[in-house]
């Protein structure tokens, strides 16, 4: 037990420091700046909470997955939203994946509350992910070099949210105990926490060629073998069933078998190529908006530290799911033709970090880095608290 304390303390710590960070820089933000204004965004039903240390990462999704916990999914008769899209007169809560809302549902009857149940799961499984991640990091890369990636994938811009009721923190957990398993060459274990991960968000499906590819190509053995296709397709299989049943359960009570997607045009999501994306982002007044730039700086940086994996997968430092999965998750956001949101998409990519973190390896380019992050952190999180910024 004493030889197991301070290889448990580095991500305890990160970990817990962090969202501590987080939330004293939301209070003395908001005390400095004055009271957010609600009551645009309180819609889906939902309301502030009477617990000011409840209610201060009660924000904009975070209305979501409470309505869903609350009333279920509705194809329609959510709440008109304050303003009015103009493509879409109502919205509707399907787009949210069911696993997060359902744990919520789950915890909120040990307590009581909905909102601190949704604040429970989220700041649990960040700190579960923070192990799990700093255990694999460790064995692979050392002690010193697993803490830098995980306190870089902690005050990563946008990483306020996993203080949130957000799905991003479950997320995160399942993504890295399915890369792992997968690594290890456990293809159930590994399809079922895909699972979980593609219940949980649309991006959970990409992990399924991700560790098919890992399993298919073990160093172990010949990729032709049979045992090696099947636990491929067995763990691709279980992966890709978490989104494929909730699909047909939005066919079942919308009739439109692409409900999903049809839903994401109320905000404005349509399929675009990549390049055009971004392309349609450099535009004159680019630096008269801060949110474009804070988009293409994170998709600049993810873009390069995927190239950069690239070069490590080769060296053996990364393995090919992580490589496949990191590649596959830049470019999904990137496909969209709205990149509202594209920090907290990229941010749970956790096979950056490592990499990251070799270009941050000594101390004062690791402190610069961080420094910096939190820079941009801290008027990322006063808008989004302020009902400024959606991210």
């Amino acid at each position: 037990m004493v030889a197991s304390t301070p290889k448990n303390a580095a991500p305890l710590g990160v970990a817990l420091g962090s969202r501590l960070g987080f939330f004293l820089a939301a209070l003395l933000g908001l005390a400095m700046l004055g009271p957010a204004r609600p009551d645009a965004f309180l819609l889906h039903g939902g309301a502030p909470h009477p617990a000011a240390a409840v209610d201060l990462f009660q924000r904009w999704d975070a209305y979501w997955f409470l309505n869903i916990a609350r009333e279920g999914y509705q194809y329609h008769g959510v709440q008109p939203q304050v303003g009015q899209v103009p493509r879409q007169r109502e919205e509707t809560n399907i787009t949210p994946f069911p696993l997060y809302p359902l744990s919520i549902w789950l915890t909120a009857h040990l307590t009581g509350d909905r909102s601190i149940a949704g604040l429970l799961v989220s700041l649990v499984c960040f700190l579960a992910a923070a192990f799990v991640l700093h255990r694999d990091w460790r064995a692979r890369f050392g002690r010193s070099h697993a803490t830098r990636a995980l306190t870089l994938l902690a005050l990563c811009p946008g990483a306020f949210i996993y203080n949130a009721p957000y799905s991003e923190a479950l997320f995160l957990l399942l993504t890295a105990l399915c890369l792992s398993r997968a690594a290890r060459g456990q293809p159930l274990q590994a399809g079922l926490f895909g699972l979980g991960a593609s219940a949980t968000r649309l991006a959970g499906l990409l992990l399924a060629p991700a560790v098919a590819l890992q399993l298919w190509l073990k160093p172990d053995r010949p990729p032709a073998s049979r045992a090696a296709l099947q636990e491929a397709l067995l763990a691709a299989t279980l992966v890709a069933s978490g989104a494929g049943i909730y699909f047909l359960y939005l066919y079942r009570i919308t009739g439109d078998p692409l409900a999903y997607f049809t839903a994401q045009q109320g905000w404005h999501k349509m399929f675009t190529a990549p390049w055009s994306t971004l392309a349609a982002q450099l535009t004159p007044d680019l630096l008269r908006e801060p949110t474009r730039l804070l988009n293409l700086g994170s998709a600049a940086l993810f873009i390069s530290l995927t190239v950069a994996a690239l070069r490590r997968w080769r060296a053996g430092e990364v393995t090919t799911g992580e490589v496949a999965y990191l590649g596959l998750g830049v470019l999904m956001p990137l496909c969209s033709s709205n990149l509202l949101g594209l920090p907290r998409y990229l941010m749970v990519l956790f096979p950056a970090y490592p990499v990251l973190a070799r270009w941050v390896s000594t101390c004062p380019r690791f402190w610069a880095a961080c420094a910096l992050f939190c820079l941009v952190n801290l008027p990322l999180l006063m808008a989004w608290l302020r009902w400024s910024y959606s991210l």
